[in-house]
């Protein structure tokens, strides 16, 4: 819910209006407010917690130093500073600061500098100014070249060469936890292109290879004098086979010049690879491509082609190019954004369609897959099987998937549990109880008695109080240490992916471990770490949203007593703004019930599925179509299907800014 402050900023200054509002002069109130507030301990003189604020660009727009601005407005804000002792400015004031302040890091935003770019700086964009009324017309992002992610580009070099082995992988991506595939995260070096060019022969070696009739243009090349038309012949199902598209009339001609140089020297062996090479070695290959085509409408935004369309879709949706999408750009049935609703739907509804994609969101968003990372001693009276528990849980998403109904909230909820669902029967069976009557067997992970029989009338209802993802063993695991729990994570994991906050990353130079103490809980030696002022800062944020999951212990099964003492399960929900989100809560229980009966986290959702399906972070341009995502989400009873349908057909898919919007 819009504060009263910020809805007279939308009244005053819509969207629309907000670039042109930072051209004007900084106020003259903005650098009395800093002298008169912040400089005795933030300034020349002084630098409380090594920060100065004197020396700082105000140019907040060009994203050099938004992080430190975007801490001022969050301390400002929450009544953090200035500190209780010391000299308040009154609400005008602070309103009038406050309001320079969010425009500056708002056009930061909308440029999409710098850090701006990254996936872990996405909640860095006012959630109030996505959700908030008049969102005005959607402005998206700049034409862009993506680079194709490994999946993708490994089907794509095994339906070239009919199921190739030994290709190395030059698409990997990055390490870090959370969305994995953005376009601003990758480019192609020179180690890249070395990989691609040995790919590239190792796979026209392989189509050279086939006797059968799928290469019979391309094996032609190897006959002594090729003839003009088998030479084009060649050219045009290498370019059906790799871009599911033929050669222009340009592309035929430069490719045929191309084979007769080489041809020219003697050996059509050589001229055959070389020809096929090149053509593997297009741009169009390896990168996505989203410039648009067709007139500049308005706004500045141009239309991407209904080919281009077709490609971005079957990459969104899947791991290679889907044929019947670019039938529909062929038959005009992708120039509306109806028809490419429709599309989506049909791709989604196929029964030949593999929801691979769909579940890589939820692996990158929920993090679980993380558990097969954390290595932990066995057990004194058991085993630990992560690799189950992962196995179990993507079993219950797709479950979830499956009804397709309050998804979401499902998901955070659920009292259904799978156990043991990816082994064929005998292995289940022999996996069922490797030591009867241990505390550690795989089904008492779930709370299920020692004597407990294995059926495959699944799922089942939790035997103990377990509920969705976030109590599941897979994500406690993924979220805890070798030796303990791990409530910092798991708190932090909650501000940004449930609650649309941020957190800095630990400071260079800081000892961020738990110290040990063989008869104090973990809570309570977590609080000797973090009591300093200069820690608390940032572990408010997360220590009281994690500490609840105290409830399960490290190996992630429930439990009652820590150290001999009844465990605190207690935290708090703080810092959103929200009305009804914030406050205490006595366990885990409870804070996923406000959770995920919270309209701003269902919201927050929607963001990372947009941050994930467009592959870049949201604006404030694409307010409008996060509104009408959401709205598609509450109208069809929570369908994951149609808030993809929504995001996939939206202007901010299916447009590229090119030139700047008209000032109005």
């Amino acid at each position: 819910m819009l504060s009263a402050f910020r809805r007279v900023v939308w009244l005053r200054f819509p969207l629309i209006l907000l670039p042109g509002l930072l051209a004007a002069q900084q106020p003259v109130e903005v650098e009395t407010f800093l002298t008169r507030y912040c400089y005795d301990c933030h300034g020349e003189k002084k630098s409380k917690g090594d920060l100065t604020l004197h020396d700082l660009g105000r140019e907040l727009a060009s994203g050099d130093e938004t992080a430190i601005w975007r801490l001022v407005e969050e301390q400002l804000e929450f009544g953090d500073m200035p500190p209780e002792e010391a000299k308040q400015p009154d609400l005008g004031e602070k309103e009038a600061f406050l309001r320079w302040l969010r425009a500056g890091l708002q056009e930061a935003t909308r440029q999409g500098k710098g850090r701006a770019l990254l996936p872990e700086f996405g909640n860095e964009v006012d959630h109030d100014l996505l959700f908030g009324p008049g969102p005005g017309p959607v402005l998206p992002g700049p034409p862009r070249l993506w680079r194709l992610r490994q999946d993708f580009y490994h089907d794509l070099m095994n339906r070239a060469g009919d199921g190739v082995k030994g290709l190395s992988a030059p698409m990997a991506g990055r390490g870090k936890p959370g969305i994995r595939d953005y376009a601003a995260l990758f480019t192609i070096d020179e180690a890249t292109i070395d990989m691609l060019y040995r790919n590239a022969e190792t796979v026209v070696e392989k189509q050279l290879s086939q006797n059968g009739s799928r290469f019979k243009h391309l094996a032609r090349l190897l006959e002594p004098v090729p003839s003009a038309e088998q030479v084009g012949a060649a050219i045009q199902q290498q370019f059906e086979l790799v871009l599911q598209r033929p050669a222009t009339d340009e592309e035929l001609n430069r490719f045929r010049e191309f084979w007769k140089k080489i041809a020219a020297k003697g050996n059509p062996g050589v001229a055959a690879r070389a020809l096929l090479v090149a053509i593997l070695m297009q741009p169009e290959v390896y990168y996505r491509e989203e410039t648009g085509d067709g007139p500049v409408d308005h706004l500045g935004r141009r239309r991407l082609s209904p080919e281009e369309i077709a490609r971005s879709l079957s990459y969104a949706l899947g791991n290679h190019y889907d044929s019947g999408l670019f039938r529909a750009a062929a038959e005009g049935r992708l120039d509306g954004a109806a028809g490419v609703a429709e599309a989506v739907r049909a791709v989604l509804a196929s029964p030949k369609y593999e929801p691979r994609r769909t579940m890589d969101f939820f692996r990158e968003y929920f993090g679980y897959e993380a558990a097969l990372e954390v290595f932990k001693d066995e057990p004194a009276n058991g085993n630990y099987r992560p690799r189950l528990m992962v196995s179990d849980l993507e079993a219950l998403i797709a479950w979830i998937l499956e009804k397709d109904g309050e998804v979401f909230r499902e998901l955070l909820t659920t009292n259904r549990i799978f156990v043991n669902w990816s082994y064929h029967e005998k292995e289940r069976k022999g996996m069922k109880r490797e030591k009867a009557g241990t505390l550690y067997d795989y089904g008492q992970v779930y709370g299920f008695p020692p004597d407990w029989e294995w059926t495959d009338q699944q799922p089942l209802v939790s035997p103990g109080p377990r509920r969705g993802v976030l109590m599941h063993p897979a994500w406690l695991a993924a979220f805890s240490g070798n030796f303990d729990t791990d409530p910092v994570k798991r708190g932090k994991w909650i501000r940004f992916q449930l609650l649309g906050g941020t957190v800095p990353d630990v400071p260079i130079g800081v000892d961020a471990r738990i110290p040990e103490h063989p008869d104090l809980t973990l809570r309570d030696r977590l609080a000797s770490a973090t009591s300093a002022p200069e820690c608390w800062r940032c572990h408010r944020k997360m220590d009281p949203l994690g500490l609840p999951f105290e409830q399960f212990d490290h190996y992630s099964v429930m439990r009652r007593f820590e150290k001999g003492r009844k465990v605190d399960t207690s935290g708090a929900i703080t810092r959103t703004g929200v009305v009804g989100l914030d406050g205490p809560v006595s366990d885990p229980f409870v804070m996923i019930d406000r959770l995920a009966r919270s309209e701003h986290v269902e919201q927050v959702f929607v963001r990372h599925v947009f941050r994930f399906f467009l592959g870049r972070n949201e604006t404030t341009g694409d307010a409008a179509t996060l509104q009408q995502a959401h709205r598609a989400y509450r109208e069809s009873g929570g369908s994951f299907r149609e808030l993809v349908v929504a995001l996939l057909s939206s202007d901010s898919f299916l447009y590229r800014q090119v030139t700047p919007p008209p000032k109005q």
